[in-house]
């Protein structure tokens, strides 16, 4: 899917940028940056994003959203929501990556209780639900 594709915009409603703030990337994505896009890899799916010489740029922003860092990425979610007013064409062109990343399950919730030790990594590149899979397991 190209950005020109992007649906129309919703005037006056919530939207996937007003909510990013729920949303990191999941833990072993690995992103390239191409002259015109961006391609992403995860643990079982990939995506590769086409459109303009700005959508790299595009997605460099958003992955400071995205990014695990809490102070960083609020900082980055904070300006692309004032860069980006409801109807312009780049919150539609951010609608449409966000929305494509949600489909091929590269964001993952964001929460506090992140865990780097033990199998908590791995479940969250692979698990729907990272953390209430990090607690089933713990018992």
């Amino acid at each position: 899917m190209t950005v020109d594709q992007a649906a129309p915009d919703t005037r006056g409603v919530s939207d996937a940028l007003d909510s990013l703030g729920r949303w990191r990337l999941r833990p072993g994505v690995s992103v390239t940056v191409l002259h015109n896009g961006v391609h992403l890899r995860g643990w079982i799916t990939s995506l590769t994003l086409e459109g303009g010489a700005g959508l790299p740029v595009l997605w460099g922003r958003l992955a400071e959203a995205l990014a695990a860092g809490e102070e960083r990425s609020r900082a980055a979610r904070a300006e692309l929501v004032r860069a980006a007013p409801a109807g312009s064409p780049l919150r539609t062109a951010l609608l449409t990556v966000i929305d494509q990343l949600l489909d091929h399950d590269l964001l993952v919730g964001r929460t506090d209780r992140e865990t780097t030790e033990g199998a908590g990594p791995w479940l969250g590149a692979v698990a729907e639900r990272p953390w209430a899979s990090v607690a089933a397991l713990a018992g």
